[in-house]
């Protein structure tokens, strides 16, 4: 115990928890002269591990048989559970004493009854789903209620028969753009009703839409157009400019002959004439990126069929559907359920407002569009939870997930709003948004974790070993998804659909199932819980992120040897997790870049990370040297590599950040850059993710921190970052983001700083305004929520 020291606990023995005992020739009688004798059980009552089971042969029995018993804490377990252990140890001996040369792993422990269960019983799903395309939908809904309102933002609407037309005036002008069943069209629009109106003409016109946010960088956005190949660019005025150039043609939606305009002089018949439609029902519905294991984004390609029993699943019937918001990024999957779930059954999509969202706004406009259902991510969710509670009331079913959803935040919206139910709603983009759920409506039924649930309509799960078979109740697995429901592959990736696609052994002939990487258990209620990650994928605020194409942007750093990215748990209590990149700057790894480009800008940022990164004076970064500057190859450096887990100098965070968003959309740029001398390996000479470091460095160590706060205001903004970002020190010129912030946190400090100062700060503002030192001003000036500039960003 000494040698080992063991983190101690009264909840449990130190050491170990779960005990077996073999108890061979064990007496079960004792024999005395006229008397007859039997051991009885004695019950204490108490159970001295978490589990203790005892197997022995009785010696009166000649060794034939063994008797066994299971000791269990009913603070852990219950009977049923207790007894599923022995029935299934039983099960385990009776195999290998069939088969003695079987090797443990072989043999299945799941009892017959059981396998019926997790197999079959679960995963009756099987409805009549409609066999149309999303069109055709679309156009049985026009039919049965023209003139209901389909599309409602601000002031503006469109009803069904308005929408319908618009689509179509645009589906005409994309078919004479070249646009043909199963071309790539990608749509960069603005959240808006023309966005609506975009996509839903893609597929009239029978392509596929490829949404593209427009203010991601531009080397992403190039990478994605060359990617998807599309036939055509549909974009906005307003957004154009920033997009980059390219081979691809462009359609604006608001020029003369788009959607939002007539066209002068047009044909009569081709202003009122139906549109092409999509030809069949398995054609290919959207294509949208997710981060990619390779590091490089992928692209998921859906079907409508897939689109339309999304919108079919029996999930949304009751009328709680009736208004949903629509907010999510386009990129995010989220938007196919608030763009398809509401117009293929007849309900209205509630645009949000454009630009940056705080919660107030988010607040307003479910209150003034009295919207029925929305979603978010967990983390977003969690944020809106603890600051305004009250902005679900009205609301009928709230929808979240993407991560691990906070349990105290659905306990605090259902206590706050009696009428809402909470909605875990888990699903990769692979099997179109949706594949579990699992709905709570009483605050006194949330228990310690959210499950994901059960399957929706048409789908089955499937939680199997490595061996891909079916693991009991409690055990952990992975998570495999089966179903018309699941994508029909990536873009131009066969060999990256053929590994994660697989043939299922439980289905039809040529069934597919998807392998999630998700680790889960099924409960005793029959629910799915999330436990882990089998792969090093993890999610930040929804969005999938493969820390492998994060790693592959840093290593294109020249001052950048090798890099590691890892997820952790946000500071403040604000829900979901950060990136923290692990950088082994050139200088410490001897004078050499993974990767490099060239130029004057490349060579002066490597010189900064490399000069910055060694320990003491990392204040010294503070200039950016010129070419001419950086020290010839092979100098030896000044100083030392940085001590393990240091958190690099706001300046050189500053230039790996920036290099990154020139490559990488926001949620995929770390919050926090820590300096190692190199990276932490396993035995396989594999990254370990589990030994690095976390991040320690206060913000003394990092070249801005400096000045303390001078005013009672600044004081009061500084303990306001302090609690959200856990952190002691906070200086007056340090950047919110740099110092850690997320925008979740941002989101909370908003509302802090609009209780501080007694009127409201802009979101807006607060992407301006990033130090300390600039909020308190902010804070001080009651004319600065006069502020309307629109910044975008993801939440």
């Amino acid at each position: 115990m000494e040698t080992l020291n063991p983190e101690r606990s009264a909840a449990h023995h130190p050491l170990f928890q779960v005990a077996f005992s073999w108890q061979q020739g064990a007496a079960d009688g004792l024999e005395l002269p006229g008397v007859e004798a039997a051991p009885e059980p004695v019950v204490t009552g108490t159970a001295k591990f978490d589990l203790l089971l005892q197997a022995g042969e009785p010696a009166r029995r000649g060794g034939q048989g063994l008797t066994g018993l299971v000791e269990y804490a009913t603070d852990l377990f219950d009977r049923d559970t207790a007894e599923e252990f022995a029935e299934r140890f039983v099960r385990l001996v009776g195999e290998l004493v069939t088969d003695p040369p079987a090797r443990i792993d072989g043999v299945d422990a799941l009892l017959p009854a059981e396998r019926e269960r997790l197999l079959r019983d679960v995963n009756d799903t099987a409805v009549p789903a409609p066999d149309v395309t999303v069109p055709e939908l679309f156009a049985r809904r026009v039919a049965a209620t023209p003139d209901a309102v389909a599309v409602v933002s601000g002031a503006e609407t469109l009803t069904y028969r308005d929408l319908d037309a618009r689509a179509d005036r645009l589906a005409r002008r994309l078919v004479r753009h070249g646009v043909r069943p199963e071309s790539p069209v990608a749509v960069a629009v603005p959240r808006s009703p023309a966005y609506v109106v975009a996509v839903l003409a893609v597929l009239k016109a029978g392509g596929v839409y490829v949404p593209l946010a427009h203010d991601h960088p531009a080397e992403r956005l190039e990478f994605l157009l060359r990617d998807a190949r599309p036939a055509l660019l549909v974009t906005a005025s307003e957004v154009v400019a920033g997009l980059p150039a390219g081979g691809c043609p462009r359609l604006l939606v608001d020029e003369p002959g788009g959607d939002l305009v007539d066209e002068p002089g047009g044909d009569a018949e081709e202003a009122t004439g139906p549109a092409p439609a999509a030809a069949r029902p398995d054609q290919l519905a959207y294509v949208i990126y997710t981060s990619g294991s390779t590091g490089l984004p992928k692209g998921t390609g859906v079907s409508h069929r897939a689109v339309v029993g999304l919108a079919a699943d029996r999930s949304w019937s009751g009328g709680a559907h009736d208004r949903v918001l629509l907010h999510s990024a386009p990129t995010f999957d989220i938007s196919g359920y608030e763009l398809w779930v509401p117009l293929l059954n007849g309900g209205r999509i509630v645009v949000a407002p454009p630009g940056a969202l705080d919660v107030d706004a988010l607040a307003a406009v479910v209150a003034e569009q009295r919207v029925t259902a929305l979603c978010m991510s967990a983390g977003l969710f969690a944020v809106l939870a603890d600051a305004r509670p009250e902005s679900f009331a009205g609301v009928r079913e709230a929808l979240t997930g993407g991560e691990l959803v906070p349990a105290d935040a659905v306990a605090r919206v259902l206590r706050a709003c009696p009428g809402t139910t909470v909605v875990n709603a888990y699903g990769p983009t692979e099997a179109t948004v949706f594949a579990t759920t699992h709905r709570i409506a009483d605050a006194a039924a949330v228990g310690a974790e959210v499950p994901v649930g059960r399957p929706m309509d048409n789908t089955r799960v499937y939680v199997l070993d490595d061996r891909l078979r079916p693991v009991p109740r409690g055990v952990e697995g992975e998570l495999y998804l089966a179903g018309p429901g699941l994508a029909r592959g990536y873009a131009h990736r066969p060999e990256l659909t053929a590994e994660r696609f697989v043939a299922c052994p439980f289905g039809g002939p040529g069934e597919r199932m998807y392998r999630t990487g998700d680790v889960v258990v099924w409960t005793k209620d029959g629910d799915l819980v999330f436990k882990a990650r089998a792969d090093d994928q993890v999610k930040i605020r929804g969005h999938r992120v493969e820390p492998a194409e994060v790693e592959a942007a840093l290593a294109t750093h020249p001052g950048v040897a090798r890099a590691a990215v890892v997820a952790r748990e946000s500071p403040g209590g604000t829900g979901g997790h950060q990136l923290v990149a692990y950088v082994v700057p050139v200088a410490a790894a001897g004078g050499s870049a993974a990767a490099g480009g060239g130029g004057a800008r490349d060579a002066g940022e490597a010189s900064r990370v490399g000069e910055a990164s060694r320990a003491g004076d990392v204040s010294s970064a503070g200039e950016v040297p010129s070419a001419g500057e950086v020290p010839p190859a092979g100098e030896a450096p000044a100083r030392e590599a940085p001590p393990a887990g240091e958190i690099l100098s706001a300046d050189v965070s500053g230039s790996l950040r920036a290099h990154l968003a020139r490559r990488l959309p926001p949620y995929l740029v770390p919050s926090v850059f820590v300096g190692l001398d190199d990276l932490p390996l396993t035995r396989n000479g594999k990254v370990d993710r589990r030994a690095l470091p976390d991040p320690r460095g206060p913000a003394a160590r990092t070249g801005t921190a400096g000045a303390a706060p001078r005013t009672p205001t600044e004081r009061a903004v500084a303990a306001i970052w302090a609690e959200l970002l856990d952190r002691d020190g906070i200086g007056v010129h340090e950047k919110f983001f740099e110092a850690g912030g997320t925008s979740l946190s941002l989101l909370a400090l908003s509302g802090r700083l609009t209780e501080l100062g007694g009127h409201k700060l802009p979101l807006s503002a607060l992407f301006e305004h990033t130090t300390v030192e600039a909020m308190a001003g902010l804070v001080d000036d009651a004319t600065a929520a006069d502020t309307t500039d629109e910044m975008g960003f993801e939440l």
